[in-house]
């Protein structure tokens, strides 16, 4: 059997020191490998830098593009509790220059979303809501805020007249060439006294944004569980970062996944965002059945042509059921075989570095013709017992709840996974341009 040795390195010892106060702000720097929250600095790991092409080197007036300057440790994001709302506001799709903001209010109310530069907001936009429906008594409200400024830091607050939101802060999607750092789980379902204990972790890594790998709740149909054993545990997170989320089995394909969520694309159940020198894709796992014949792998092989895609230094995929997994209970899978045959090919000839999974709730890591294979599936649910089937290319396994802490720098993106009491007992670097093989 195959299992992470531990760095004995407490990263988050001093997670104590984020307090969960009603916006609060907080910062911290790291050194190495410890990230220790010591000093108060306002904005989150993905800040623009202040001149991004300050140093353009004796050649004056030719343009060499944007500069790079790697992070200097992350700032910590302060959790914030604001329990106006019934959910949220929480913060959905992210780009450069837009980001969705959500909420749910138990009656139909006015959706209103004021924002600005400053605490003092200044601007404001109205929108629509979604409900009630069936089951659910609540009313959803999304806006989306447009023409904002690239890496740039806003305050909004949302609502109207009868119940406004405290104030919060968020940051538009990083441009190019500005390092960022982001978290990745899965299969926080069913567990929230665990989910929950990883909220801070992921506050003191500092990241601009949360992916989650699908399984975000036991019973996508029960919308009680949606609220406890999702929406209540990152109201504090979701106020200030996005959660790019990829549908899980558990989600059932329920008309509630799709009202709490809110991406560019008809189905939202797949689509892609760019976050610095950073291409994701969410695939939908789920409706993955037909291999190359899946209107799906079309889209993705579109997607993975764009010009957004072939600029950036990483690509990601994120979907729930992995391609491969040594460990299931019982020992009835071992990856899903369309995923494998069909799916995985075409990650590969497309460049994609990374690849993000959940469903087996454990942590495996695997390398495979250029591409480092991730399952992270330990965000809260009951872990798996059995090691079942020797993947040779898998090469790390371990039954632990945990998440990916990711950092996207100038030439490298590290991945640390850290598990729930802050240790990392796992970290692979993959550089940018192209791959070098994994040393275990």
């Amino acid at each position: 059997m195959k299992r992470g040795r531990p760095r004995q390195i407490a990263l988050f010892a001093a997670i104590g020191s984020i307090a969960i106060a009603a916006c609060g702000d907080g910062g911290a720097s790291e050194e190495n490998d410890a990230a220790v929250p010591d000093a108060a600095i306002p904005a989150d790991a993905g800040a623009t830098p202040d001149s991004p092409a300050a140093d353009a080197g004796s050649d004056a007036g030719v343009d060499t593009g944007p500069v790079c300057t790697d992070l200097d440790g992350g700032t910590p994001i302060p959790l914030e509790t604001d329990p106006v709302f019934v959910k949220g506001p929480y913060l959905m799709y992210t780009s450069q220059t837009s980001v969705v903001v959500m909420w749910e209010t138990p009656e139909a109310a006015g959706s209103t979303v004021e924002y600005g530069p400053t605490e003092a907001l200044g601007s404001s936009v109205a929108g629509t809501e979604k409900g009630p429906e069936a089951g659910d008594e609540g009313t959803v409200h999304e806006l989306s805020v447009t023409g904002l400024l690239p890496g740039a830091e806003y305050f909004y607050r949302a609502g109207d007249a009868t119940a406004w939101s405290a104030v919060h802060r968020f940051r538009t999607a990083a441009p190019q060439a500005t390092p960022f750092r982001f978290a990745a789980l899965a299969d926080t379902q069913s567990h929230p006294e665990v989910h929950s204990r990883l909220i801070p972790l992921i506050a003191a890594w500092g990241p601009s944004f949360v992916v989650h790998a699908g399984d975000e709740i036991g019973d996508g149909s029960s919308a009680a569980g949606w609220q406890t054993e999702f929406f209540d545990v990152i109201r504090p997170l979701a106020h200030r970062i996005p959660y790019f989320v990829a549908v899980g089995n558990h989600e059932k394909d329920h008309d509630l996944f799709y009202r709490f969520v809110s991406y560019p694309t008809e189905q939202e159940s797949y689509y892609t965002f760019t976050w610095g020198d950073v291409f994701f894709v969410a695939i939908d796992s789920n409706k993955y059945i037909f291999g190359t014949l899946d209107p799906q792998h079309a889209w993705i092989d579109e997607q993975l042509k764009t010009p957004e895609a072939k600029a950036a230094k990483w690509r990601v995929a994120a979907f729930h059921e992995p391609a491969y997994s040594e460990s299931w209970g019982g020992c009835t899978f071992e990856g899903n075989p369309a995923i494998r045959s069909a799916l995985i090919p075409l990650l590969e000839q497309s460049g994609i570095n990374l690849i993000i999974n959940g469903h087996t709730h454990e942590y495996e890591r695997g390398y495979l013709n250029g591409v480092y294979h991730v399952i992270t599936g330990g965000g809260g649910g009951g872990l798996e017992t059995d090691w079942c089937t020797d993947w040779p290319h898998i090469t790390v396994q371990k039954p632990v709840h945990h998440f990916l802490a990711v950092e996207a720098g100038c030439e490298a993106l590290t991945v640390r996974a850290i598990d729930i009491d802050g240790i990392e007992f796992d970290f692979f670097e993959i550089p940018a341009q192209g791959q070098k093989d994994p040393k275990d």
